[in-house]
């Protein structure tokens, strides 16, 4: 098999990598964990939501893993370190949420800047426009384009500032956003717009040194995630009224609950992750994953000769490393020996010392039809890729747990 799905997809999109690779479509492993891993061993590629959380140890159980795809343009939820080791690629659209994300954040700007008013020269509680305001944008994504545009379609003036972009650099210019240093651009901003990537660099990245320095009303919309900020300075700058109401896109589950600095403060709207989210986006991020994992599987062939190994122990962590360098017979000898140890070592009933028993059809996984495919185990699940040609096929060297063998 070689990709697998758990994210749902337009009908279009399944059927146009279906006839391309094997697929294999189950949107319920995303609540499975352990069946998901088990089910990642001969997978080439993944499209996972973001909800799925995938790690190094994760990686353990994909040895031919090429790629994941995910509709939503963040990382969350994966080891991006781990990955770049393994050389698996992570497969985002990039700018397919861009106009909704812009169309989003306007939606959210008009709505608080109306939603929550400030006193006027005269005394009157009163609502503000976008015309005339000054919009501070933190960080420089494919959505940052679209809303520099509507910005300044509404006569907004539009600052930026991204810490992984010189503000000699010509991107400023070609979208129309005056660059500025962040101390800056909170103390001018009326309306503050946060699309900036999380990385974990990054976390607290809003806290005590630029909130106390907020123009005072002003207005927060954050589509990026919450880490970002720091929530102590954030609840703090939110009470002292210098941030007069906030719109959060993202937020971590336990940052409302009781006891936590943001449980008690005001004017604070949060959104369970939906300004990327629309049918447009999704159709067109469906395409750009799915074009690009096909262009991946098309350039990098698949493993050839699978043998089985049992994954039935590897929640427990009896698995053996083979190396690469020796070949398939040692890694099978390594796992055998460890495997009638442990045999030995208990009192489980011996199996007939006549015949091996042949896996069975949901056992068997992989093309191949060579002796190694009818070990008997004792184990669910069997699976994996002979050692030798994983070098010869530019793929990693698989986590080889024991199969339990019959006593002979």
């Amino acid at each position: 098999m070689d990709v697998l799905i758990v994210e749902p997809l337009e009908p279009e999109v399944l059927q146009w990598i279906d006839a391309r690779h094997p697929v294999r479509f189950a949107p319920q492993l995303d609540r499975d964990p352990r069946a998901l891993r088990q089910a990642m061993f001969n997978v080439r590629a993944l499209i996972a939501p973001a909800s799925v959380a995938l790690d190094a140890q994760a990686l353990h159980f994909a040895p031919v893993l090429r790629a994941v795809g995910r509709l939503s343009a963040g990382t969350e939820n994966l080891d991006v370190d781990a990955f770049a080791r393994a050389g698996v690629e992570i497969v985002r659209p990039s700018t397919a949420s861009a106009g909704a994300e812009a169309e989003f954040a306007i939606g959210a700007m008009l709505q608080l800047l109306r939603r929550v008013p400030v006193r006027s020269n005269d005394g009157l509680l009163v609502g503000r426009e976008l015309s005339g305001a000054t919009v501070g944008l933190v960080g420089m994504p494919a959505a940052a384009r679209p809303l520099a545009e509507l910005l300044g379609a509404f006569g907004a003036r539009v600052v930026g500032y991204d810490p992984a972009l010189h503000q000699s650099d010509g991107l400023w210019e070609r979208w129309k956003v005056a660059p500025m240093g962040l101390r800056e651009l909170v103390e001018c901003s009326d309306v503050l717009c946060v699309l900036l990537h999380y990385f974990s660099r990054y976390q607290g990245l809003l806290g005590e040194r630029f909130l106390p320095h907020c123009k005072p009303d002003q207005v927060l919309v954050s589509l990026g995630h919450s880490s970002l900020f720091d929530e102590a300075a954030l609840a703090e700058a939110m009470d002292s009224g210098r941030i007069a109401a906030a719109w959060f896109d993202s937020m971590e589950p336990n940052m409302l609950d009781f006891g936590r600095p943001l449980r008690a403060v005001r004017n604070l709207q949060v959104t369970p992750r939906v300004a990327g989210t629309t049918r447009e986006s999704r159709i067109r991020g469906a395409w750009a994953v799915v074009r690009r994992i096909d262009e991946i599987l098309s350039e990098t062939p698949p493993p050839k000769y699978p043998f089985a190994i049992d994954v039935s122990l590897a929640d427990r962590g009896k698995a053996i490393y083979a190396p690469n360098t020796k070949g398939q017979q040692v890694a099978i000898e390594r796992a055998w020996a460890a495997a009638g140890r442990r045999l030995r070592r208990s009192s489980a009933s011996a199996h007939s010392a006549s015949r091996r028993p042949a896996l069975t059809p949901s056992q068997r996984i992989g093309s191949g039809s060579q002796e190694g495919d009818r070990w008997p185990t004792q184990g669910r699940t069997v699976i994996g890729s002979s050692l030798p040609v994983m070098r010869a096929a530019n793929v990693r060297p698989a986590r080889l747990v024991a199969a339990t063998p019959s006593p002979t």
